[in-house]
């Protein structure tokens, strides 16, 4: 490189620069200091890179006689460079005064330079190495977290390259008690670049420089007081943990170069792992223990210069005990254990027995406190957290200590702790355990199992049998009774601990103890069933089956086809009994879920059901009953009239209702509405053969009109069949089936086959009929509008098109005794026509009635409109056209003119007459 020495001499003026040398006196002092500070920080940057490029050329070969002539100057131009570089190293005395420059770009710059002369001239620093090596191994004071990236290649670089200079003992002294600092004020804030590098300086450092236990654990003690969990980011906790493994991995392996024999270096490996492991890491993980305490252990070792580092963890340990660590530092702490003890389990076992222990203990303790101990959720959680972290970094990897030496002792020492206490979160550890290692193998642990039976000589058949009948027997003996005992705080963790219990292997054993257990109590009277204790039990078997449903539901969600993911594997006779039962026996809350529960059809495609199909028929059948039997008690003739129509041939038992009370009525037909709106839907799974669905439906339907028409009688009307209290809470429950109607809305049409949709239709045409005609306890108007309300209702729900609202027109509209009185229709061979009708004299008898009919053909008339209901007519879509457009169809097969002529010759009825509401009306439709 050609003027080598020139570019050398100049920035060596340029570094002999002042602030006041650079410009005049009228430039502002600071704005002097920048230009001053750019341009020494630049020259130590251009020597640093002259440096690297032109001493890394090295020559090919040392045969003078092959050296080429560019080689030639390559070599000149390396030693012009040296003799520039080492005088100016000598004039500028190291630059060990820009190493005390104020300016953090100055220092970062000179850290750089100091890199290249060691790389590429160290010679050039043998003669002072005792200036130079104090000056650098100092450098842990730099707090600018700008300056600490080439402050560590400084550093690492130089003791490495100087090993020996660790041995100036008042030199190693301040570095160290600098380095102290450094570590216990969290770097400086460049925990990034610092805390990586930590385990590369532990490496450079000479065995034999440095006095190794009491260095190692000075070490460890200010890395850790140096955390700060509360405020750290998740970034800097990952970096801080990793680091703090590698560098106790490093201590645990390399412990022969802090340790003087074989005994001291043991001795050390257990201290590391007791005072560190489990002192500093576990006890932070699961603060148990008193902290100062452990804090003591930790530096027992250390001088009195370490005050400030005890003082500074006592402070920070304070700090955590009034704040929650952030999930994120929790969880990258337990990862740092969960990875050390993998790591050490492979090579040095025997050192973690301590750690074992501890952790054995430490839960024990924590399950003892249980509710007492402060936060003892969040310690819980932490437990959960920390299984989490085996299964995912040592048990997946097919590591067995984690089962052997931490989940069964501590679950063979806790389990009746566990049990005697009523927390959720006690439950959920053993949840877990089950979900990560298997319930078989774990529960080998419980009660006397021998450890040999986990050595690798000793699996084999008679051993993998002796497992299974354990788990078996412990399953049915403690465990099925304890999940199932009484409605308590954890009930629900215990059942989902139950259901996770259950192997496919063994499903319809341990499922047959399960519904043993739970129905045994079940089996007793009538009057025994309202029991407190009864009711509690029930409900705890409702809770069951709902969680048995979810994992059903989980199990087709992921695609797992097994015994398990269908219903008919859950079924069995004593839940088949035990449904019977309660829903002929009892009227709560809890037995409303349990049948919910073993029903299932909360929504359309719910069609899980629990229970054999006659089983089903049965409940339903009872729940008809409690409904008619609400019915029965109406004042209403057409409400009492139409409760008969519903019930089958094989059903008319049930007409034979005992007498009770309108209280023992209300409450048993709310029992059975209740259980029917949240398993509606289950009906569908009876087939057409059955005709439950129709007829439930029809009498809800009645229910609901019923207490409409309920709503509209007098004060004094209501009280004489009524007490006022019963009557409002007849009205309650009526808005109740009124909401649910109204919810259902279309489901019906999906839901109901054909034929049983023509039966539902066929029993609510005779009950409008039956209202229209035979109620004479309010005025013709309200009962002419309630009917045609009740119409409107019947085609919202259960009317798939035109064709069907037409034929059930036709049988709304069909012939009585006293309907058709002026006209007599005729249907005969696909014709409708009609004749003048002979009245004589049995138009007195039927007047009433036959007004009344009339006033609500009017009002449906006047609804639907005369093209519906007088000219029959339904709209087809035009061929000629994609459009909506309804072309009507003449003669309609449904055309009812004969209906407008009886409302003619009727010409006046209660509410109305032709003038004012038929003729305008035919008027309108005519000019169409």
């Amino acid at each position: 490189m050609l003027c080598a020495n020139e570019i050398f001499l100049y920035l060596d003026e340029n570094l002999k620069l002042t602030p006041q040398s650079m410009s005049d006196k009228a430039t502002p002092m600071d704005e002097l200091e920048d230009m001053h500070q750019r341009v020494i920080s630049s020259s130590l940057l251009a020597v640093a890179t002259l440096l690297d490029i032109l001493l890394a050329i090295r020559l090919r070969s040392n045969d003078s006689e092959n050296v080429t002539s560019e080689q030639k100057l390559a070599s000149k131009a390396r030693i012009a460079t040296i003799c520039s570089a080492e005088k100016m190293f000598s004039v500028h005395k190291f630059f060990l005064e820009f190493v005390k420059s104020k300016s953090s770009v100055v220092r970062s710059a000179t850290y750089s330079v100091l890199v290249s002369f060691i790389k590429h001239i160290p010679n050039a620093l043998e003669g002072n190495m005792k200036t130079v090596s104090a000056a650098i191994l100092g450098v842990f004071q730099e707090k600018d977290a700008s300056c600490h990236s080439s402050m560590w290649d400084l550093v690492l670089l130089f003791s490495r390259q100087f090993p020996e200079v660790w041995s100036y003992k008042s030199i190693q002294q301040v570095a160290l008690s600098r380095f102290w600092n450094f570590l216990k004020h969290g770097c400086y804030g460049s925990k990034q670049i610092s805390y990586p590098a930590l385990v590369v300086f532990l490496e450079s450092i000479p065995p034999n420089a440095v006095e190794g236990e009491e260095f190692i654990f000075k070490f460890f003690q200010n890395l850790w007081a140096g955390r700060n969990p509360v405020h750290s980011s998740a970034e800097d906790n990952l970096v801080f943990f990793k680091a703090f493994k590698e560098c106790l991995l490093w201590a645990l392996y390399k412990a022969s170069r802090c340790s003087t024999g074989e005994d001291s270096f043991n001795s050390l490996s257990v201290r590391l792992i007791n005072d560190i492991l489990v002192s500093l890491l576990w006890q932070d993980y699961l603060p148990l223990h008193n902290s100062k305490n452990r804090i003591e252990t930790v530096i027992e070792r250390s001088d009195g210069s370490a005050e400030e580092a005890r003082q500074l963890l006592i402070e920070r340990s304070k700090e955590k005990l009034s704040a929650s660590y952030p999930l994120c530092y929790v969880q990258e702490l337990g990862r740092c254990i969960v990875e050390l003890l993998s790591d050490i389990s492979n090579k040095q076992f025997s050192l973690l027995s301590a750690f074992f222990t501890s952790f054995k203990e430490d839960c024990l303790e924590m399950f003892r406190k249980g509710d007492h101990l402060s936060k003892f959720h969040e310690h819980v959680e932490r437990i959960a957290i920390f299984f989490r972290l085996l299964d995912q970094h040592a048990v997946q990897k097919g590591q067995a200590w984690p089962l052997h030496s931490l989940a069964g002792p501590m679950l063979a020492d806790s389990f009746s702790v566990i049990k005697s206490i009523d927390s959720p979160d006690a439950v959920r550890i053993i949840f877990i355990l089950v979900e990560i290692f298997r319930p078989v193998t774990l529960f080998s642990y419980l009660h006397g199992c021998k450890k040999d039976q986990f050595t690798a000589g000793c699996v084999g058949d008679y051993i993998n049998e002796a497992k299974t009948n354990h788990f078996l027997q412990m399953f049915t003996d403690e465990f099925v009774p304890w999940c199932l005992c009484g409605h308590s705080r954890s009930i629900s963790a215990k059942l989902d601990l139950l259901i996770a219990l259950v192997e496919d292997e063994y499903f319809s054993e341990q499922w047959s103890a399960i519904i043993t257990h739970a129905t045994n109590l079940l089996k007793c009277s009538e009057t025994d069933l309202r029991a407190p204790d009864i009711t509690d039990q029930v409900h705890v078997l409702a809770m069951l089956i709902e969680k048995v449903r979810e994992e059903i539901s989980s199990m087709k969600l992921e695609g797992m086809p097994n015994t398990r993911s269908s219903p008919d594997g859950w079924q069995h006779k004593l839940l088949d009994s035990a449904a019977v039962s309660v829903a002929l026996h009892s009227s709560s809350v809890s037995h409303v879920r349990f049948l919910s529960a073993v029903l299932g059809g909360s929504f359309e495609d719910d069609n899980t059901c629990f229970l054999a199909k006659e089983t089903v028929i049965s409940i339903y059948n009872g729940i008809l009953k409690n409904l008619v039997s609400f019915v029965m008690a109406s004042p209403f003739e057409w409400a009492r009239f139409s409760s008969s129509l519903v019930l089958s041939t094989d059903s008319k038992e049930l007409m034979q209702i005992h007498e009770s009370s309108f209280v023992d009525r209300l409450k048993m037909a709310q029992f059975s509405f209740d259980v029917l709106e949240g398993t509606i839907f289950c009906l569908t799974l009876l087939g057409d053969v059955c005709l439950l669905f129709p007829s439930i439906l029809a009498i809800v339907f009645i229910i609901d009109w019923e207490c409409s028409m309920a709503s509209h009688l007098s004060e004094n009307d209501s009280l004489e069949s009524y007490k006022q209290e019963h009557f409002t809470a007849k009205m309650t429950f009526g808005r109740r089936i009124h909401a649910f109607l109204s919810k259902m809305g279309a489901s019906f049409q999906r839901c109901l086959s054909p034929s049983n949709l023509s039966r539902l239709r066929t029993i609510l045409v005779q009950a409008v009929r039956s209202s229209a005609f035979e109620t004479n306890s309010l005025c013709a108007d309200i009962i002419s509008s309630l009917c045609c309300t009740w119409v409107l209702d019947m085609l919202e729900f259960i009317c798939h098109d035109q064709t069907q609202l037409q034929s059930m027109l036709d049988q709304l509209l069909s012939e009585d005794d006293s309907w058709p009185l002026w006209v007599a229709p005729k249907f005969q061979d696909g014709s409708r026509s009609a004749a003048i009708q002979d009245k004589k004299g049995h138009i007195c008898i039927n007047e009433m009635r036959h007004h009344q009919f009339v006033a609500f053909v009017d009002k449906l008339i006047s609804n639907l409109g005369v093209s519906k209901v007088v000219a029959g007519f339904v709209p087809e879509m035009s061929a000629a056209s994609a459009s909506t457009k309804h072309i009507p169809t003449y003669p309609s097969l449904y055309s009812r003119a004969w209906l407008a002529s009886e409302l003619l010759c009727t010409w006046k009825w209660p509410g109305g007459c032709a003038l004012d509401s038929l003729l305008p009306s035919l008027s309108k439709y005519a000019e169409k």
